[in-house]
């Protein structure tokens, strides 16, 4: 004590050295703590084996029940709240790992904190704050208290570390400390929690990891190389070193690749959202009650179908459409508004127009009241796949879609032109979802032009150019894909190219997405043989012509990007 009274009154020489005692003095009460915190019934135990071995034996079933409820909850929210959680994974040490720690460390069994682990792995560097801020609220949820949280080199920007930093601190402060920060040597970068929670009279510690895939990656891989039994082999640690900082550099490149897709996934999203339902439907034959078809108000209600039906902004006429249809239903009688059919019609149009107006999840709350209601209805399932997709649950679109064309199946003189839509539709969500599907795709246009061959009188004019692209089109890209397997062959796709080509050139409703087809198919012929530069000018000369043509504003997003890289590639090409 006399010499502490000494340095008090001493130099700065002598200030700085009762610094560092301070300091020392801060961490040995703040291990002591620690050690004081972690008196679980594995206390008091030095390093005797069989000690451990019983020890932990006796422990285990507690660690096991707290790591699979970590396991659960952090699963629950990354299904049902679409956490970005890639995977979790856990474990118990085993005994020999525990002892020969605690050889190294040369401590007690109860001053080991990390007996059970539990690491959480995300994909990206931009997926660690929401996990690390849904984890400090599941740990409040389970009734754990934080004790420690630490950053394990973390070179992200100074905000970032800041709202780490500050979420965490919230936690920490009952237990007066807060969020550190440690710049291991050896390049390891984590997020580490130590946590802990009382069960029955006995206090459990956990630790917990947090960091990304290619973290985790180099972390096991160190782990297995650089240490043997124990033993440390510096010249591979030294090449981990290197290692770490190549695949920082990694996780930062796939940071902005993330963004990126982010940023294009919002925007279509954003415009997906804006979708109505698809226009190329006519009313089930037996759909319009009699009232409406031929009675009094019969004259009200073509005035409305012509409204919705001439429309080329449907969304432009809605509020108008819904003072006609509330105008028809206030005529109707409420003996016949309770008529089946009559029911059903009033019913279908009010979620139609919801549809219009973009309240998908309203609109989908209708169809699905008709649905239970009217379960023999093919349309109101259609509608339902269409409002699926547009809100991202692909899997309940598929169903309800499958739904709409068994029930038009079914129906004897149900009407082809309806059937043929819904193939065509069905073809483009099945392209939309990627290669895999290409194949289901091609086979429901092959589905849609049988139709189409059978009574073509009831089509329009226009719509062969149309389903000649559509075919077209879906074979190119199975042939592009799996060129190799020739799932299509070249002469039959040459074919039907052929067919496409004389229809533009007769003019006979020449279409952007036709013109982008022959464009799309003469730069592949070129790329094959790049010796025959008459398909690459053929190329050009259906680039020119696009570029001519009005595109519609409404045109999907991916349609339009798919074909601004056609265009590219096209028009650069040499």
């Amino acid at each position: 004590m006399r010499g502490v009274l000494f340095l008090i009154g001493g130099n700065a020489e002598s200030l700085r050295t009762w610094s560092a005692l301070e300091h020392l003095l801060t961490r040995m009460k703040s291990f002591y703590s620690v050690a004081n915190r972690q008196s679980t019934s594995l206390e008091g135990i030095g390093v005797n084996i069989a000690d451990v071995k019983k020890n932990l034996a006796k422990e285990r079933g507690t660690f096991q029940q707290l790591l699979d409820e970590l396991e659960e909850r952090l699963a629950s929210k990354r299904d049902d709240e679409k956490l970005p959680v890639y995977s979790t994974k856990y474990r118990i040490k085993s005994v020999d790992s525990l002892f020969l720690k605690l050889k190294r460390k040369n401590k007690h069994l109860d001053q080991i904190t990390d007996i059970a682990g539990f690491r959480i792995l995300v994909l990206f560097r931009q997926d660690i704050l929401p996990v690390h801020n849904e984890f400090l609220n599941i740990l409040s949820e389970l009734d754990y208290r934080l004790i420690e949280c630490t950053l394990y080199n973390w070179n992200e920007p100074k905000d970032f570390i800041e709202k780490i930093k500050r979420s965490a601190d919230r936690l920490l402060e009952k237990n007066r400390s807060t969020t550190t920060q440690d710049d291991k040597k050896s390049g390891y970068r984590s997020i580490h929690y130590l946590i802990e929670k009382h069960v029955g009279n006995k206090k459990y510690c956990l630790e917990v990891q947090l960091r990304t895939l290619l973290q985790d990656v180099w972390a096991e891989l160190e782990h297995a190389l650089a240490y043997k039994k124990g033993m440390i082999l510096p010249q591979i640690k030294q090449g981990f070193m290197v290692l770490s900082k190549e695949l920082e550099a990694k996780d930062v490149q796939l940071q902005s690749l993330k963004s990126a897709f982010d940023e294009e996934r919002a925007l279509e999203e954003f415009l997906l959202r804006q979708s109505g339902p698809y226009g190329f439907f006519w009313y089930e034959k037996d759909c319009l009650p009699s009232h409406l078809a031929n009675g009094a108000l019969k004259q009200e209600c073509e005035k409305y179908k012509s409204l919705l039906d001439e429309a080329d902004d449907k969304k432009a006429v809605v509020e108008e459409a819904w003072k006609l249809l509330g105008s028809i239903e206030g005529q109707i009688s409420a003996k016949d508004a309770n008529e089946e059919l009559m029911h059903y019609w009033i019913l279908s149009e009010k979620a139609y127009l919801t549809f219009l107006e973009r309240r998908h999840e309203e609109a989908l709350r209708k169809y699905n009241e008709i649905t239970d209601k009217y379960p023999e209805r093919y349309v109101p399932f259609f509608r339902k796949g269409e409002l699926h997709m547009i809100l991202g649950d692909i899997t309940a679109a598929l169903v309800s879609f499958d739904e709409a064309e068994h029930r038009i199946g079914k129906i004897s003189d149900h009407d082809y032109r309806n059937e043929y839509h819904i193939k065509v539709k069905l073809a483009y969500i099945y392209w939309r979802l990627g290669a895999e599907f290409y194949r289901v795709a091609y086979n429901k246009i092959l589905e849609a032009v049988k139709i189409f061959n059978d009574h073509r009188l009831e089509f329009p004019e226009g719509e062969e150019i149309r389903l000649q692209n559509n075919k077209c089109w879906y074979s190119l890209e199975i042939y592009l894909k799996e060129r190799e397997k020739r799932p299509v062959s070249k002469d039959d796709l040459k074919k039907e190219m052929q067919k496409l080509e004389s229809l533009v050139l007769e003019g006979k409703g020449i279409t952007a997405h036709a013109l982008d087809t022959l464009a799309w198919f003469y730069y592949n012929e070129y790329v094959d043989d790049r010796n025959k530069k008459e398909f690459l000018r053929k190329a050009k000369e259906y680039c020119q012509q696009l570029l001519t043509l009005k595109t519609s504003t409404t045109m999907a997003f991916h349609s339009l990007n798919l074909r601004k890289s056609h265009l590219q590639k096209i028009l650069t090409a040499r």
